[in-house]
């Protein structure tokens, strides 16, 4: 497993390093997801002052990225460079589950060639939406330890599993559905204490 999923991180990098910053027009596509944190550091409020039909919780963590690395696309770039990885790796390991290491790896591979390898907007290094990209990671890794806690019964899976299903939502609020299904887990389990991890990044941010 270990040797499929470094390979993998591999071709992330070789990936990144071809394809980082070839993008289509970042002024006129997606010119938004660049100025709208620097705006909430300048003291803008979204929804106020800022028109926006995402949910809050991406545009303030790249806001906080970029008051600890400078409002540079550099701070980006290195934002998605982490996402890449997280995301290939987070398929790769739910694919794990339920196919051979080496079908898992074929997905990754053809994740990379989807997310990474693509010129245009839609890509995980750059994205047209880091709400959806943010969103989609908490929404895999969510995935991940609830098929953790099914298999394990560690009621610390579930907590965490809801702690992310939190920040899906509240990054993009398509995710919504997605907590439904959280929530039939809870009613299964007779357990509704994991609903304060879900409500902590809504309230929060």
């Amino acid at each position: 497993m270990k040797k499929y999923l470094g390979i993998l991180w591999l071709l992330c990098i070789v990936g990144l390093i071809f394809f980082l910053g070839h993008y289509s027009g970042i002024l006129i596509d997606f010119s938004r997801e660049v100025y709208y944190p620097e705006q909430i550091l300048n003291g803008k409020v979204l929804y106020k002052d800022l028109f926006n039909i995402y949910g809050p919780l991406a545009y303030q963590i790249n806001a906080v990225l970029y008051k600890i690395f400078g409002v540079k696309l550099e701070t980006l770039y290195c934002a998605g460079i982490l996402c890449s990885l997280l995301t290939v790796s987070g398929i790769f390991l739910i694919a794990r589950k339920y196919l051979s290491d080496f079908l898992s790896f074929c997905i990754g591979v053809l994740v990379i060639a989807i997310g990474i390898t693509t010129t245009n907007i839609f890509n995980f290094h750059f994205p047209y939406s880091w709400a959806m990209l943010y969103g989609l990671i908490a929404f895999i890794y969510s995935l991940l330890f609830l098929i953790k806690f099914e298999e394990s019964k560690d009621n610390k899976f579930l907590y965490i599993s809801t702690f992310l299903a939190g920040i899906c939502t509240t990054c993009k609020y398509d995710f919504l559905i997605y907590s439904f299904v959280i929530l039939c887990f809870l009613i299964r389990e007779k357990n509704f204490k994991p609903l304060i991890t879900f409500l902590i990044p809504p309230l929060f941010s």
